[in-house]
């Protein structure tokens, strides 16, 4: 703000804000104000005001009238300097202070001409938002991100058209982006949730928040931002200094004004690892069949819906195995099914440990138990079939007052590639009916469809 050669002209003005002049040194006083500096100190007119206030009362620390005005003195002129004022009740006023020192030929000061714009209002809902900012539960800091934008400016006038194609083909270029981020400010959630200390640790060790699988993620948010969106929000895994991952929810957003500099993003992070573990429970039980730990029905139905839409893209051999346990309806009726039961999840463990760890087994329904074989041609399935079938007869398992039990089961075999086979109900339907000719062939046996 300028200050007018003549201050008169202001005084007689309707301005809101205080204006005045006053003599230098320790006994300096005012030689004159205007109404809105003497309603902000709490007077009733001007000629009060002069009578009874000289410059050194209206500072709070003591010490910076002399200060300001040994600064005003040697520099001619002082902009929008901060200072704690205080009124007539003795409250506090938070100001802003523009002043030039006015000298004579000889380069003496004869008086200070200023103005006092009362930011008290403002500073308050500074401390306000400060307040909810560092105690806020939720993890909130600001950063920089300017490095980032002309990072991908200096890409685009290089020609790169594809930048996200670009930035994952180069993820050692995304990492040293994310670790030069400028972080301007951190809260005090922040540094719990990543174990440090103070804000110092955690710039520090910012890169190594940066988890694997968060490529993508930082990719997208910096490719979001530069196009001028000004919210990103997302779901990913972080790290905390020690090494301890959490998951966490991402918004990012950036403020008015900030959007062609990204000099200033807001960036909060929840801690939802507890929920996503609940998350993670849940869903293993809706899968989770409730005796056998293997998948129900439904899941390795899903699986190999999966795996066969895999196969088929990538031209892959997949096989599909249909067990029974034999008589197991005879064995319910004469020892009870709590021993029945003790039986299935027997058998189950079999068929899971005899297999390998990338095949997938489930509880199809009953005593049934379907087996998805990746990557097997039907022919090799078959061996594995065998095997389980071998090792099943050769367990005995205790029934009824601890009387070893010989138990068989027979196994239908189906694979893809297959003229048959359109879908996954193909390939459990093939292997059903295997399993039937393997129980009309006088069951424990394999059968090949």
């Amino acid at each position: 703000m300028k200050i007018p050669k003549n201050i008169d002209s202001l005084i007689f003005n309707d301005i809101n804000v205080g204006v005045y002049r006053n003599t230098p040194g320790t006994h300096g006083k005012f030689i004159r104000v205007n109404d809105a500096l003497v309603r902000m100190f709490g007077y009733s007119n001007q000629k009060e005001f002069l009578k009874k206030v000289r410059p050194s009362d209206v500072y709070f620390y003591s010490g910076d009238r002399k200060k300001f005005s040994e600064l005003l003195a040697k520099k001619g002129f002082v902009r929008r300097k901060e200072l704690v004022l205080k009124r007539r009740d003795g409250t506090l006023a938070y100001v802003q202070i523009t002043a030039t020192a006015v000298k004579d030929k000889r380069g003496k000061v004869r008086w200070f001409d200023g103005i006092i714009e009362d930011v008290t209002k403002f500073r308050r809902e500074q401390e306000r938002f400060r307040h909810i900012f560092e105690n806020s539960p939720v993890a909130i800091w600001e950063e920089d991100l300017s490095a980032v934008l002309q990072l991908i400016r200096r890409l685009q006038k290089q020609g790169t058209k594809d930048l996200r194609k670009y930035f994952l083909s180069h993820p050692a270029i995304v990492a040293h982006a994310f670790r030069n981020i400028k972080i301007l400010d951190i809260n005090k959630a922040a540094l719990q949730l990543y174990g440090a200390k103070n804000k110092k640790e955690l710039v520090k060790n910012f890169g190594k928040t940066f988890a694997a699988g968060a490529l993508e993620i930082l990719t997208d948010e910096f490719l979001t931002l530069a196009k001028g969106e000004k919210n990103f929000s997302t779901e990913l895994k972080s790290r905390t200094i020690d090494g301890k991952m959490r998951d966490v929810l991402l918004r990012v957003s950036v403020p008015d004004g900030y959007e062609r500099s990204l000099s200033r993003v807001i960036v909060t992070l929840e801690d939802i690892t507890e929920r996503k573990q609940l998350e993670r429970h849940l869903k293993k039980v809706a899968q989770q069949d409730g005796l056998t730990k293997l998948f129900n029905s439904r899941a390795i139905s899903k699986r190999l819906d999966e795996e066969l839409i895999r196969a088929k893209r990538y031209n892959l051999n997949l096989s599909c195995l249909m067990l029974d346990v034999d008589y197991f309806k005879v064995i319910n009726d004469k020892f009870g099914h709590q021993k029945g039961d003790q039986i299935l999840k027997r058998v189950a463990t079999l068929i899971k440990t005899s297999l390998r760890r990338s095949d997938i087994v489930g509880r199809y329904g009953g005593d049934e138990f379907l087996a998805i074989l990746t990557q097997t041609k039907p022919e090799n399935a078959k061996i594995a079939a065998e095997r389980i079938r071998q090792l099943v007869t050769a367990q005995r398992f205790p029934s009824y007052k601890n009387i070893p039990t010989k138990i068989t089961v027979s196994i239908g075999v189906s694979g893809y590639p297959h003229k048959d086979v359109k879908d996954f109900r193909n390939l459990i339907s093939n292997a059903d009916k295997a399993l039937y000719l393997a129980k009309g062939s006088g069951r424990d046996c394999v059968i090949l469809s």
